[in-house]
Order: C-alpha cells, then sequence, then structure tokens
C-alpha cells in the first residue's frame, strides 16, 4: 500500500509530548507520563543476563524483551553517553537461563522493567525500597474515611 510506517512512528514520537502538554494545559488529561509495560525500576540493574541487543531508546529495549519469549526483563543504562560501554544496550534476562534473578539497586543512570505475568519464580531484591505515589483520591476527608468508604477508595 505504499504506507510509510517508520515516517509516520517518527513523527508520532516527536510530536506526541507537545500535543499532550497542550492538552494538559487545557484540562483534557492529567499526565502527559507514558505507560509502562511490566513493572518499571528507576535507579536499577538486574544481574545475569543472557542476551544482549543494541537499542536506542528505552522504550526499544522494552519491546524487544516483550518480543522475546524467553525474556522476562530488561535493563538499560538510561543515563550513559556514547563513551560508555553500555551505551545503547539492552540487557535481556531470562528465567530458564538464570537460576534466581537478582535486582541490585545501582546508579540513576539504570533502568529495568520486569514482566512478571513472564515469571515463574521469584526474584531476590537487594538495597531497593519502594517510593510510595499519592493516588488520585486522597484528600483531607478520604484521609479520615471509615473502613467502607477506605475499601471504595481503594477499588
Amino acid at each position: 500500500m505504499n504506507v510509510d510506517h517508520d515516517r509516520i512512528r517518527k513523527n508520532i514520537d516527536t510530536y506526541k509530548l507537545e500535543y499532550c502538554s497542550y492538552l494538559r494545559e487545557k484540562g483534557q488529561v492529567d499526565s502527559c507520563d507514558g505507560l509502562v509495560a511490566g513493572i518499571e525500576l528507576k535507579k536499577t540493574s538486574l544481574d545475569g543476563y543472557y542476551k544482549t541487543t543494541q537499542v536506542g531508546l528505552s522504550s526499544e529495549c522494552v519491546e524487544k524483551c516483550l518480543e522475546d519469549v524467553e525474556c522476562v526483563a530488561a535493563t538499560i543504562c538510561t543515563g550513559c553517553n556514547s563513551t560508555v560501554f553500555s551505551y545503547n544496550t539492552c540487557y535481556m534476562f531470562s528465567e530458564n537461563r538464570n537460576n534466581g534473578s537478582t535486582i541490585r539497586a545501582s546508579s540513576p543512570n539504570w533502568q529495568s522493567n520486569i514482566f512478571s505475568e513472564k515469571l515463574n519464580s521469584q526474584i531476590k531484591y537487594i538495597n531497593t525500597r519502594i517510593n510510595g505515589v499519592a493516588r488520585g483520591f486522597e484528600n483531607d476527608d478520604n484521609k479520615k474515611a471509615n473502613l467502607t468508604t477506605c475499601r471504595t477508595l481503594c477499588i
């Protein structure tokens, strides 16, 4: 059909943040944060990769892992430049080839995505912590809610 999919994708990637910002200013969207596949762990790397592949963006790394049947998680250095060995390298992790993956907090340059729906075993976390995120319905009245209201808000 002579459709230039690469050009269309490039245009979407180029202008989507600008368009989202416009919609946000008009009050039509709450956030321009991208959707995250799996569990995204910022400032975190994984140990024991089975395969690497060259990518241009962290989203490409996620896509490559999702396309690979064996891949259950991926790590990429989001803050590396071309002088660093890990620049644009997607590290992919397989449950079958690595007995018990380890997640280790590292420099702020790393990001990992874990696809829990592909996992059959547990993962060991070292030097990691969870940062809470405010929910959308939190206000002073909700913080004083009774058990019934609390359950409703949670759902």
